[in-house]
């Protein structure tokens, strides 16, 4: 099985759905290639999509805005053939400090294909209902809606009563605020104009879990002093071989322009799909991992040559730097790969690990969090909404590479745009076909849409998630970015929202 890039899947990709079953069974048929191609029509039906979902929300605090009970409760569709679950609740178990919550999910069996996880499954689904309920509650006990999530930020997490392996939501609501310029928001709804546009600021917080999956990877070190890196996992556009090319270099010592990056085949060492935000947190850690266990055989060759002032030398006494190695604190041992394979007569050395979670799971709460603050502007007269500024701020362990990892907020900041503003699948019920079967009649943003957008990250490695302090980023880009949109929406009209996508006929 070769698929080394395969596009946008964004959840759609994650499971194999029936055409290419179809596909794969012509193909052995035939004995020969088979090549299936859906239109941009099918792909509405053949394909899964974000359930729709109703939820309520009933939430109780004290006059100082302490939160003392939260009542969550969501039923999604799913098809009359299949269960789809979704995590559309689970935030509210663990995001805020809160007493008494009572969470509840169920699915609803409709004549339709079975939805699919997509762009951040049910937690921006989840998110989007109880960011807004909390705005709602700060308008109702007059506290700024950032300073209402301070009064109840969760030191520990309220579900499993377990400290996080890392949290720094703090840092990233001060970080964000003071780069939006939340100070400048005028407490009263409808009260900030700008060129006859009325003007609203918005704000939400956003969480997603940590999820990490055993994987596998080899790294092969050549005579030439190049290294191949080597793992089944795949690449959706976030910049996979980026990034695992950047941990092995970093790893080993030596320029990122010396590392190759095979993946894609399932002939390479096993790696699980790229989805659930987990692919750096689990190929990566395969990867360092390998990366370790070749420098603990080159420092094993290093030993065995004549002479060596490596023989009997503990690995934390070693600095691999500049495709060396090198005793830290005496000068003049420096010794090349290269050198220390060819002493050997070896073309190359290699060592394939695999790497998982372990016990650290039961001892610590384990998330990625973010916040998002949004300005927008509404025609008073058409109702037209306009996102015209927007910061974010993640807090997702150590940034392996920030250009990339900008790209994958700026993404999110889009597709959540999209989901507060644009996008919505309209069917037909007499025959249960998409009205809006093509990209002319669904919306997504445009770069017209799209303003200017600020991301920070917080870049401080999680020291118990994995060896090398990642966690996801992908998936709580999205997540909290409608609420912040809705939000902002009725901080400018004093209109509150609560059916996605937030168009001009719900405003006049």
């Amino acid at each position: 099985m070769v698929s080394k890039y395969i596009g946008g899947a964004f959840g759609s990709g994650i499971r194999v759905w029936p055409h290419t079953v179809a596909a794969v069974l012509a193909a052995k048929h035939l004995k020969r290639p088979v090549k299936l191609v859906l239109g941009r029509e099918q792909m509405f039906t053949s394909v899964g999509y974000r359930p729709y979902t109703v939820q309520k929300l009933a939430i109780g605090a004290d006059r100082n805005g302490k939160l003392v009970a939260m009542v969550h409760e969501g039923t999604g569709q799913t098809s009359q053939y299949e269960e789809h679950l979704e995590r559309t609740i689970l935030a509210t178990r663990a995001l805020y400090a809160c007493p008494n919550v009572v969470t509840k999910y169920r699915l609803l069996n409709l004549d339709v294909n079975t939805p699919t996880w997509m762009r951040g499954p049910g937690d921006a689904t989840g998110m989007f209902a109880l960011e807004s309920a909390l705005d709602e509650l700060s308008y109702a006990a007059g506290i700024d809606p950032l300073e209402l999530r301070l009064r109840n930020y969760a030191e520990l997490d309220p579900e499993r009563n377990l400290p996080w392996s890392a949290k720094s939501l703090r840092k990233c609501y001060e970080t964000a605020a003071d780069a939006f310029g939340w100070k400048n928001r005028a407490a009263q709804p409808g009260s900030m104009k700008n060129k006859g546009m009325l003007t609203g600021f918005g704000m939400a917080s956003s969480l997603y879990g940590f999820h990490r999956h055993p994987s596998q990877a080899k790294a092969i070190l050549n005579r030439d002093g190049t290294l191949v890196v080597q793992s089944a996992t795949m690449d959706i556009g976030p910049g996979t071989g980026t990034a695992m090319t950047r941990i092995a270099a970093e790893r080993l010592g030596i320029s990122s322009s010396k590392v190759r990056f095979d993946l894609g085949s399932s002939d390479l060492p096993d790696a699980p799909g790229q989805n659930g935000s987990s692919t750096v947190p689990s190929v990566g850690s395969a990867v360092y991992a390998a990366c370790e266990s070749l420098k603990t055989k080159l420092l094993t060759l290093a030993g065995q040559m004549p002479g060596s002032p490596f023989q009997h030398v503990g690995a934390e006494q070693v600095l691999f730097k500049n495709g060396q190695m090198l005793l830290e604190k005496e000068a003049g041992t420096a010794i090349s790969f290269s050198k220390i394979l060819e002493h050997h007569n070896l073309q190359q050395v290699e060592a394939q690990e695999e790497s998982r979670s372990g016990a650290e799971r039961d001892r610590y709460s384990m998330y990625s969090f973010g916040c998002h603050f949004v300005e927008v502007q509404v025609n008073p007269f058409t109702g037209e909404v306009r996102v015209t500024r927007a910061v974010t701020c993640a807090d997702v362990g150590k940034i392996i590479n920030h250009k990339t990892a900008r790209s994958q907020a700026i993404g999110g900041l889009v597709g959540g745009i999209g989901m507060a503003l644009m996008e919505a699948s309209v069917m037909d019920h007499r025959f249960g076909r998409y009205v809006t079967s093509d990209l002319a009649t669904y919306h997504i943003p445009v770069h017209a849409d799209i303003p200017q957008m600020d991301v920070f990250f917080i870049d401080e490695a999680d020291q118990y998630v994995n060896a090398i302090g990642a966690k996801g980023l992908g998936e709580i880009a999205i997540v909290g970015v409608a609420a912040a949109v809705a939000n902002a929406v009725f901080h400018a009209t004093g209109k509150r929202i609560r059916e996605l996508p937030i168009t001009p006929d719900k405003l006049v």
